[in-house]
């Protein structure tokens, strides 16, 4: 019997553990008769953790946001545009992601007018929400702090951290048993 845990959110294989079994020789009346190997896949409810970034009044302005991890090291995004794509937004900010987690990040940008009705052209829109989601599981919070910092906008940038929208559901961990049934009804595990 072999198992591996792999956990590679960046390739888009998700958390999971396998575990190969090879059954070797003839048992009579088992219904493997033959030399064989079977896999388990144990894939836990996937549940990332999401930031949202939430932009009023956009502009045409640029700003920076400063990422302070929970190891109190600091990264600073690229210049974001106040109206940015979710791509250019992606793009901005994928380093700290990269660097603390190995992982890539989602973002999807939606986009309301002044009565908050959702909009599709940015020429309509009042307000912008960025939804920025970690594509690995991880143990707490992947920021102590995000710091908007201006540098010609006039938008009102807030964020909304993951402990207050939705925490990373908990890494695959802890210790697998196999239950093997044999055809007379016995039970063995590993």
């Amino acid at each position: 019997m072999s198992g591996q845990h792999v956990d590679v959110g960046w390739t888009g294989v998700h958390e999971h553990f396998s575990v190969g079994v090879e059954i070797e020789g003839k048992v009579d009346g088992h219904h493997h008769q033959m030399k064989e190997i079977q896999h388990i896949a144990v894939e836990p409810k996937q549940i990332f953790e999401k930031t949202k970034i939430v932009i009023e009044s956009p502009d045409s302005g640029l700003f920076v946001l400063a990422f302070q991890a929970q190891d109190l090291t600091q990264t600073k995004s690229g210049n974001i545009k106040a109206s940015c794509t979710a791509a250019e937004m992606k793009s901005a900010i994928s380093a700290f992601y990269q660097a603390k987690f190995k992982s890539e990040v989602d973002v999807e940008r939606l986009m309301y007018d002044q009565a908050g009705v959702k909009v599709e052209d940015i020429a309509n829109a009042k307000k912008l929400e960025y939804t920025i989601t970690l594509k690995t599981l991880i143990k707490g919070e992947s920021v102590a702090s995000i710091t908007v910092i201006p540098i010609d906008t006039k938008a009102s940038i807030s964020v909304v951290y993951p402990r207050n929208l939705q925490l990373s559901g908990a890494p695959l961990g802890g210790k697998v048993r196999v239950k093997c049934p044999h055809w007379n009804g016995q039970e063995d595990y590993t």
